[in-house]
């Protein structure tokens, strides 16, 4: 941006990138030393009524814009949400795209998508999530490379927004509960596998036995000791 020695104030262009993520959940952890195992309770938070309909779980969104607006030193309003900010609309229309999921586990979700890409459909996201292995844990790394795409396949400063919607008044699933067990074995030289049990959490007290084969795990274990 400049300063206008005409007006003393701020022009500025720029892009607006936007990313906020809420969880309506909470998790209880309880974990049991002496058989190795965690539970996890997933809970619904209490300010989730009946009557709520629309939680935005994850949103994002890019908007290129010009912002005229006074110095900061007189106006402290932020650029992207002054006045006389304007978005910057490209001449490819707006395309909306809507798809939901989540019912295989009993949740209503929603994942909309308002976008200045020159194409935008089903095979497209998916093309989209084949560049990160359909990962979303390595589309969280590259998260800066979620743009509108050109008709060639490169990316573009276009206004591009997407929201995950969960909607609690018509899911079915209010609670999960998750159960781990966590077995350690080691083996030396031609050493019987053993199994490592933790006796004591505070004292860090452990015991090693012989490892048993009464569990498919087990079996698991004994096979990758080989």
């Amino acid at each position: 941006g400049t300063v206008s020695p005409f007006t003393n104030e701020l022009l500025v262009a720029g892009i607006n990138e936007h990313r906020a993520t809420n969880i309506p959940f909470k998790a209880i952890v309880e974990v049991v030393p002496t058989t190795s195992s965690m539970k996890i309770v997933m809970k619904q938070i209490d300010e989730i009524t009946p009557s709520t309909t629309a939680i935005d779980m994850h949103h994002y969104h890019m908007k290129p814009f010009t912002a005229k607006k006074p110095l900061v030193f007189k106006d402290l309003t932020p650029i992207v949400l002054h006045k006389d900010t304007k978005v910057l609309k490209s001449k490819t229309n707006v395309k909306t795209f809507e798809s939901t999921f989540g019912q295989t586990v009993g949740l209503d979700m929603t994942f909309k998508v308002d976008t200045e890409s020159d194409l935008y459909d089903h095979k497209t996201v998916m093309d989209a999530w084949a560049n990160y292995k359909y990962n979303p844990f390595i589309a969280g790394w590259f998260h800066f490379t979620e743009t509108a795409i050109k008709a060639n396949g490169m990316p573009t400063a276009r206004f591009h927004k997407y929201t995950i919607i969960l909607n609690p008044a018509k899911s079915v699933t209010k609670e999960a509960e998750l159960n781990l067990m966590l077995t350690l074995a080691t083996k030396k030289d031609t050493q019987e596998p053993q199994m490592v049990k933790m006796i004591n959490l505070v004292g860090s007290q452990m015991e090693t036995i012989a490892l048993p084969r009464s569990s498919k795990h087990e079996l698991s274990l004994h096979e990758c000791l080989q």
